[in-house]
């Protein structure tokens, strides 16, 4: 982030700005207080105030600044080995609603794995665990923002094959039970110690295949497909904003430049009040 000063004069003029009933003007007046020096003693300072429009506007620069910081660390952690796919999952959650942490999807997971109450759980307690907590991929399943994020995973129970076999890995992790995950048939499974391929769109089905029949799925990879995920979802659904989140995280994870693809993802293809609405909060 740019390490600027602004002058009194110029805080009020931008103040007034974020005031206007017109959305584009607000967005205009953003950009400059977003790399503002003190930053967070400006929002600090305005989010309780008693003009509705303007506490609003507020929170939504807030917001901005949490994703572009949470956006930094994932990058800056995406090579790093000890960075896992369910850490980038946790993070992926988060930078989608800023209104979860990951200290509390990391509890909730924590608290779920202390209903299984084992130190070393076997790959049939572990799937009769799942499958009696109800954890199971919708027969309607389609591309839908909640199969994606862990958070919405954990309170309905439902959700795509990745991020179900990423909370399994989780849980079991936290009790003793260590598995990888693969793709068989193009879908995500998990793997266990003995080498069981755990089916889990086909109700946690167990399953002894040929190594050559499944895929070992790399760490980078499973992150890629989440993404993938939700990009695809992003534009099925219209959703602008988090469209530009997670097709440019897409895009940096692999070195390349948003700009580079087509409308409605490349920057200079977006129209300019579609791009002012795709980097700011709705």
């Amino acid at each position: 982030m740019t390490d600027t000063r602004l002058s009194r004069q110029t805080l009020n003029a931008l103040l007034k700005l974020l005031d206007d009933d017109e959305g584009q003007v607000a967005s205009l007046a953003m950009e400059p207080l977003l790399s503002m020096k003190g930053i967070d003693k400006f929002i600090a300072k305005h989010q309780d105030c008693d003009n509705p429009k303007l506490r609003r506007r507020i929170h939504q620069l807030s917001n901005v600044i949490a994703r572009r910081r949470l956006r930094d660390h994932f990058l800056s952690q995406i090579d790093n080995p000890n960075f896992s796919a369910w850490d980038a999952a946790l993070a992926i959650n988060v930078l989608a609603d800023t209104r979860r942490t990951i200290d509390e999807l990391e509890e909730q997971t924590r608290s779920l794995a202390g209903v299984l109450r084992r130190s070393k759980t076997t790959t049939a307690q572990m799937r009769s665990f799942m499958i009696n907590q109800g954890f199971a991929v919708p027969p309607d399943f389609g591309m839908r923002f909640e199969y994606y994020t862990i958070g919405d995973v954990l309170e309905t129970h439902a959700g795509s094959a990745v991020l179900l076999c990423l909370l399994a890995q989780r849980i079991g992790k936290l009790c003793g039970w260590p598995s990888g995950i693969c793709m068989y048939e193009g879908r995500f499974c998990l793997l266990d110690a003995n080498f069981n391929v755990i089916d889990v769109t086909r109700n946690w089905e167990q399953r002894r295949w040929p190594r050559d029949k499944y895929h070992m799925c790399l760490r980078k990879e499973i992150i890629a497909c989440i993404l993938s995920y939700l990009t695809v979802t992003a534009i099925q659904e219209g959703s602008l904003h988090e469209l530009h989140i997670f097709a440019s995280l897409l895009c940096d994870m692999h070195g390349q430049e948003l700009n580079e693809l087509p409308y409605p993802l490349g920057d200079f293809n977006i129209p300019q009040h579609a791009r002012k609405t795709a980097q700011l909060p709705g």
